[in-house]
């Protein structure tokens, strides 16, 4: 199955009110390989850890705090992987301007 390549967007709170998470791991994490992560919780306590993209993941660190002013930099970016699987990544918001304006 060849990989999809659209990217759908939504803001963090849209993410975790659309999937049911409640909270979140109140640090940012890293794997062994250190790439930068952070772990959003269900209710039923399901936890999803959800990844930075690189560009994304320039100025974190492990141990970091999560706050809303960190939070709003970074919006979620949704994709299919070769086999279909929906993947979630952290992804800064990029910066946008109305081309009408350009005229």
């Amino acid at each position: 199955m060849e990989a999809q390549t659209e990217l759908i967007t939504m803001t963090v709170k849209e993410f975790t009110v659309d999937k049911g998470f409640t909270q979140i791991v109140p640090v940012v994490r890293t794997n062994v390989n250190g790439y930068p992560y952070l772990t959003f919780i269900t209710e039923a306590n399901v936890a999803e850890n959800v990844y930075f993209s690189k560009a994304a993941s320039v100025a974190l660190a492990a141990g970091q705090p999560v706050t809303k002013e960190m939070l709003s930099v970074y919006q979620i970016g949704i994709t299919h992987n070769a086999a279909g699987e929906e993947r979630f990544k952290l992804i800064t918001n990029s910066d946008r301007i109305d081309i009408s304006e350009l005229f």
